[in-house]
């Protein structure tokens, strides 16, 4: 846990760049000094804390007139010459009021949010009314946190409302903010209806001024009646779904692929240091079952491409026709130096030869577009897309139908609160529903760095920079990979200090505009962080793929890219890999003694299966539907749902005494889950029994046919496994380079295999003596595929030997096949089965068994077989 000793009222001649008079205060991090309990771990006789280091960044010595922790320990501060020192008192009784750093009121015509931040932990709630009087109080919010956020519902429209804030600590010291004010919007004009319920002024983009100020989405000021839930899962992301929990919510961040980077410079390809995304691209494309990359590569003026068969080994391909070089994998250039390009793949497009668009900055201020049907050979569009700087991007947002340029802008962000007015790197919007339509768009202010975006805590740090802000939709929401930049003191220097680091966060929109980033961090804390050190592959600028990420299996694959150097200066540029659960941003907690309970606004659907996402092996999920009345629907009681305790990305929820939802279709209602012990990540309603959620799956990804998730189950692979449940074959080469690559199928089953709802080849082993000439197993290999049953039922199993052709060693003889082991299985529903203090849910059609291995010293064939969860893998 990172702790914070704050030094405060420090006087005397601070240097100006480190210590302004407006922030007379400095963080020291004192993390080491505590244990996990948080107490000090250094012995008595070595209580005090030296900040000789202080002393190093003040022109003469300087006064300190306390310091606090937060935690109501009594610091006490003496003087030793230049050197301030801190002694840890006894813990005392915490007598200081708390203080109220930032409030932040967002209106609408009928509804404000005030969010507040506080210098410590506390409680708090908003009393308001339209004179200074006041008169009304909010809800209090019972959570101990120093950020808060509370509605004030039912106000008048284009009225001037005074609010303050009180705050009480743990210690209960009671602290009342000043009066501030704010003004309610006119009635709006309603103008277009989204997927989810939400309604867009008719002024669309709206206008709105540059400002460094706390902005609150206003779908979640004023959120729909009815909440529709028919696209995408539903992601606790932010509070838009929820009515009331008692639940916690948690951020993940990715976790770092061991063998980073997965692409890299030196080879005779990438040779000047660049095998970077700068966006550029990373997709799966479905119609060759690749992945597919395009990277700032070569001398770093080219868009280069490479393709993986599983997301880690990367292959770069010999193109008569590419670029610059010939027999390289460059191909395209911009006729000079190139920045940050997005290469977009539209799976949908009318026109085959638009499946792949660049849009690459070129001066003067334009972004420039070439499109391709396979992304090797590529023609320039006469279109434009008006553009003020570099690192200017683009998305396609598919819930709205239009392209939207996300364009690097630099504005000055008046002063707020105690931090200072600068200028910034900050972005500008505009959208339209074809790629000609941009030279008539209007660009607005759409976002940059607020008050609660950390200062980077190395010293010399200052106001960070939104650097870029790449975007795509995924299931029910737009994703925003925001790229910060943390500037130094002094740019052009790398031996001067300060941060100069590039850091990737993250954030979610709902309608497609305004953002909501529920966490603000930097350093380790990132959601994909620089290490800050040189000898590391992504020491100093971290930047996110055009694409976002990519749906594997259970995971979500987010490629990026790192460098060695600190900007100005570049050091090598390689491109790495980080996964992170499937949906799992964000997941609402329960960790307490007692039963945790999240309450959904009132959602509607015309699916008839209720799925979730969740982690609760030693709990209980259950869940109950009411109507707008918080009245129990039934059967859809507590008492008939059938807990599920399971760690799955996707998991159906079912009452006893009820095959279905689809009784409830169309008709508002409320879910109400009642977690024991796990974590939720997100729910949705679906018409089919794969679970398939319609959602959009970002980049694409194995075992997707297009943009949505029309497949459920039946696409899921598990990423770490190395075969694909839903390939009938093993294909090595890219379809687009087959010109230029020798390759064809080794063994075709496609004719043979029963797929769906996770069946396909299942596994594939080769007899010991494979390669061995003469030897009994020589040109053997076995394979076990789900096959169409031949006495009624679901499938049947099949391990069968095959043997490689006799006139083509590179080549399996399809008349070969002897079948070893045919096994009938019979689909078996989600049943309730009394056991025990609840209900267990069977799953023996979810996930079959699919292991083949030889033993290593018997010599043995052995397989696995089952799934059932209860009965765990069959040996045979």
């Amino acid at each position: 846990m990172e702790r914070r000793l704050v030094l405060s009222g420090i006087t005397g001649s601070p240097i100006p760049e480190f210590v302004t008079p407006a922030r007379n205060a400095f963080q020291y991090d004192v993390s080491s000094y505590f244990s996990s309990d948080n107490t000090p771990n250094f012995a008595a006789s070595e209580n005090a804390l030296l900040l000789s280091e202080l002393s190093t960044h003040f022109a003469n010595p300087v006064q300190i007139t306390s310091a606090n922790d937060g935690t109501g320990r009594i610091f006490v501060v003496e003087e030793s010459g230049a050197v301030k020192i801190v002694r840890l008192g006894e813990p005392g009784a915490d007598v200081v009021a708390p203080e109220i750093v930032h409030v932040f009121p967002t209106a609408t015509d009928s509804d404000a949010i005030i969010a507040w931040t506080t210098g410590e932990d506390t409680t708090g709630y908003v009393e308001y009314g339209t004179t200074t009087s006041l008169g009304s109080t909010s809800a209090t919010d019972m959570t101990l946190s120093d950020y808060h956020r509370t509605t004030l519902p039912d106000l008048l429209p284009d009225t001037t409302y005074y609010l303050r804030v009180v705050a009480t600590d743990a210690a209960n010291n009671v602290t009342t903010s000043q009066l501030f004010s704010f003004a309610t919007e006119s009635v709006q004009v309603d103008g277009e209806l989204l997927y989810n319920g939400i309604v867009l002024p008719e002024q669309w983009p709206p206008s709105i001024t540059a400002t460094q100020e706390h902005q609150v989405a206003p779908y979640l000021v004023s959120p729909p009646d009815v909440v529709n839930i028919d696209v995408g899962r539903q992601l606790f992301v932010d509070d838009f779904l929820i009515e009331s929990t008692t639940l916690t919510r948690s951020p993940h961040r990715p976790q770092f692929y061991d063998s980073n980077p997965v692409v890299a410079p030196g080879d005779n390809f990438d040779f000047n240091h660049f095998a970077m995304v700068n966006s550029d691209g990373v997709w799966f494309d479905s119609d060759d079952g690749l992945f597919k990359m395009w990277y700032m590569g070569s001398q770093g003026n080219l868009l280069s491409y490479a393709y993986s068969n599983d997301g880690v080994n990367w292959i770069k391909p010999q193109l008569p026709n590419s670029v610059n070089f010939p027999n390289s994998n460059t191909v395209l250039g911009f006729g000079g130096t190139r920045n940050s390009t997005t290469v977009w793949m539209d799976p949908l497009a009318q026109d085959p030869n638009r499946k792949f668009q660049v849009f690459a900055y070129k001066s003067p201020q334009k972004l420039k577009v070439w499109y391709s049907p396979d992304g090797i050979d590529w023609t320039e569009d006469t279109a434009t897309i008006p553009a003020f700087s570099d690192r200017s991007t683009m998305f396609y947002n598919p819930f709205r139908e239009v392209w939207v340029s996300s364009l690097r802008s630099n504005r000055s962000l008046p002063a707020v609160g105690d931090r200072d007015a600068y200028s910034s790197r900050t972005r500008s919007y505009a959208e339209s529903p074809d790629i000609s339509g941009f030279a008539d768009a209007t660009s607005t202010f759409w976002t940059g760095p607020d008050v609660l975006d950390p200062v980077y805590y190395e010293p010399y740090g200052e106001s960070p920079q939104l650097y870029n802000l790449d975007a795509v939709a995924y299931e029910s929401v737009v994703v925003g990979l925001f790229t910060f930049w943390n500037p130094g003191q002094y740019y052009f220097n790398v031996e001067d200090p300060g941060p100069r680091i590039n850091e990737i966060n993250v954030g979610f929109s709902r309608d497609g505009f305004h953002w909501d980033r529920p966490t603000r961090s930097a350093g380790e804390e990132a959601f994909i962080p620089a290490s800050n050190n040189p000898n590391t592959w992504n020491g100093y600028n971290t930047q996110s793929a055009g694409g976002g990420f990519l749906v594997n299996g259970d995971e979500l694959w987010f490629y990026f890219s790192g460098r060695t150097a600190k900007k100005p200066h570049f050091g090598d540029m390689s491109t790495g890999l980080a996964k992170l659960r499937r949906d799992g941003f964000f997941s609402m907690d329960d960790s307490s003694q007692s039963v945790g309970t999240l309450t959904t606004r009132p959602v509607e659907f015309t699916g008839d299966r209720l799925f979730v996402n969740v982690d609760n092996p030693n709990g209980s999920l259950r869940v109950e539907v009411l109507d707008l009345n918080d009245n129990v629907i039934e059967p859809f009681s507590l008492a008939n749902s059938i807990p599920v305790s399971a760690d799955k990305t996707l998991i159906e929820m079912q009452w006893s005494g009820a095959l279905d939802l689809s009784q409830l279709a169309g008709t508002p209602v409320k879910f109400r889950f009642h977690l024991d012990d796990g974590e939720l990540y997100s729910f949705w309603v679906s018409d089919s029994t794969t679970g398939a959620s319609d959602g959009y799956v970002a980049a694409g990804g194995p075992g997707f046919t297009g943009i949505t998730d029309t497949v459920g189950d039946t696409g899921y692979t598990p990423s770490d496994d190395a075969t694909n449940e839903q390939n009938e074959r093993v294909v090595i080469p890219d379809p687009s380079v087959a010109a230029y690559v020798e390759a064809s199928s080794f063994l075709d089953l496609t004719s043979e295999v029963n797929t769906g709802r996770g069946r396909g080849v299942q596994s594939i082993a080769f007899h010991p003596d494979f390669d061995q000439p003469g030897a009994e197993g020589e040109g053997k290999l076995y394979v076990f595929y789900t096959a169409a049953p031949t006495m009624g039922g679901d499938h049947d199993t099949v391990i069968s030997e095959f043997t490689v052709s006799s006139s083509d060693p590179d080549a399996v003889d399809p008349d070969s096949e002897r079948v070893l082991l045919r096994l009938n299985q019979t689909e078996v529903a989600a049943t309730p089965s009394v056991s025990g203090d609840g209900y267990t849910i069977r799953e023996t059609d979810r996930r079959r068994g699919g292991g083949l291995a030889f033993g290593p010293d018997d010599g043995f064939l052995y397989i696995s077989t089952g799934g059932d969860p209860e009965d765990a893998q069959d040996l045979l």
